[in-house]
């Protein structure tokens, strides 16, 4: 089975040596047929780097300022195929420190299995050959939401919720592929360090916990769970 193209979504916000090192470790490895990076309205610096990037070996700046997360997300997902239908779709933060060989490896865990609709790479010590299924999310040691892939045609199917802001939306995804009778994983094939633990969720601004409270009520009466 061939491995489809990768697409990739990145949304930012200053940072600006977290974006800067996300964006050169991908250049540098490759494997990708386009980056989105959704500047989610970063200052001056940032935006001027950024200004900089696009066109760069396939990268594509969106403005996204003031856009939610999961608006950033599906937007990036639907850009992605309107770019080439069969894709693979990489989501990620932009504080990360990515393993050898990184989107081919979770290319090729994806393919794996055509019941695997999406993976992560390794995030934590546990030793894994080949891939390991999973249910739920990080919290609970499954599909990690700062870094992840899914398969293109399963967005035939399922869609990132917009009406969550800043959380849930990873596991709003896990719920939807275990609902179609699909399945999530980590591959050992590579791995991801977390570098500084949520670049996007604003966790300083005013009137964050109204926003988590809100995400929180949703994933609950939607799925029972959070």
């Amino acid at each position: 089975m061939p491995i489809p193209p990768a697409m990739v979504i990145i949304p930012v916000k200053d940072q600006l040596h977290h974006t800067r090192n996300i964006l050169d470790q991908l250049v540098d490895q490759g494997g990708y047929q386009r980056v989105f990076v959704f500047d989610n309205g970063s200052g001056p610096e940032t935006a001027d780097y950024l200004n900089g990037c696009h066109g760069r070996a396939g990268i594509e700046v969106v403005d996204a300022a003031g856009w939610a997360l999961h608006d950033m997300w599906q937007d990036g997902v639907d850009r992605a195929r309107a770019r080439t239908a069969s894709c693979d779709i990489a989501i990620l933060n932009n504080d990360l420190h990515l393993g050898p060989g990184f989107l081919a490896a979770l290319s090729e865990s994806l393919c794996s299995d055509p019941v695997l609709w999406a993976v992560s790479p390794r995030y934590d010590d546990r030793p894994i050959e080949g891939i390991e299924y999973v249910s739920g999310t990080f919290k609970d040691r499954g599909l990690a939401g700062f870094a992840f892939m899914v398969r293109g045609e399963a967005f035939d199917h399922i869609a990132f919720d917009r009406g969550f802001h800043w959380w849930f939306g990873d596991d709003d995804l896990v719920a939807q592929i275990e609902q179609h009778g699909r399945k999530v994983a980590i591959t050992g094939a590579t791995w991801v360090e977390h570098v500084d633990g949520g670049s996007q969720t604003l966790k300083d601004q005013d009137g964050i916990w109204p926003q988590l409270a809100a995400d929180w009520l949703r994933m609950r009466r939607k799925w029972g769970h959070d």
